[in-house]
């Protein structure tokens, strides 16, 4: 439970620094016409995860492998 309040927590810092900076927001669908632009994307999350090298997963319009779109959130753990 810890994880996931850790996980919002920077989640919605994101959210709120990609939204200061006026980013247009698409909807997953429309993600991968606009690579290499800074966009917000905004849908439903249907599946969060994490990989054993610590990056969290996004899974947006379906849970993987069925999933529209994915944002990875790279985690670093301090020893």
């Amino acid at each position: 439970m810890r994880y996931l309040q850790n996980f919002l927590s920077v989640f919605g810092l994101i959210l709120l620094l990609a939204n200061g900076a006026k980013a247009e927001t698409i909807t997953p669908q429309e993600a991968a016409q606009n690579v290499g632009q800074s966009v917000v994307v905004e849908g439903v999350v249907r599946q969060i995860s994490r990989s054993r090298g610590g990056t969290v997963f996004v899974n947006f319009g379906g849970r993987y492998p069925n999933h529209v779109f994915r944002g990875g959130i790279p985690i670093t753990t301090s020893p």
